[in-house]
């Protein structure tokens, strides 16, 4: 319990880089009865939303992370840091929908 406590400190990415350095880690970040409450209060403070940062921002956002959910909800809405459909700098509908998606998701 104590080390869960000491995660919970640890900024998103550096929680989602942590769990590569061994197996236990990655079963107790991942898998265990903690895992929830880890990607849910994780801190998302400096993290912007760009190509490497947008799988550890969803995962914490489908564990309920506030941050991460409207973190999400402004990249798709102004199409920063999110892909921006089939040319550059064109208003792409679909991420009008997830943003509407992920705010929908934060009001719940």
């Amino acid at each position: 319990e104590i080390l869960v406590h000491v995660l919970g400190y640890l900024p998103l990415p550096d929680l989602y880089h942590i769990r590569t350095v061994c197996s236990q880690l990655l079963r107790l970040i991942d898998n265990s009865s903690y895992s929830h409450s880890l990607w849910n209060e994780a801190s998302l403070e400096r993290v912007s939303v760009n190509q490497y940062n947008i799988p550890v921002i969803q995962r914490a956002a489908r564990h309920g992370n506030m941050e991460a959910l409207i973190k999400l909800a402004v990249a798709y809405l102004y199409s920063e840091g999110v892909p921006d459909g089939k040319g550059k700098g064109t208003v792409n509908a679909v991420n009008g929908w997830k943003a509407a998606d992920y705010l929908i998701l934060a009001e719940s």
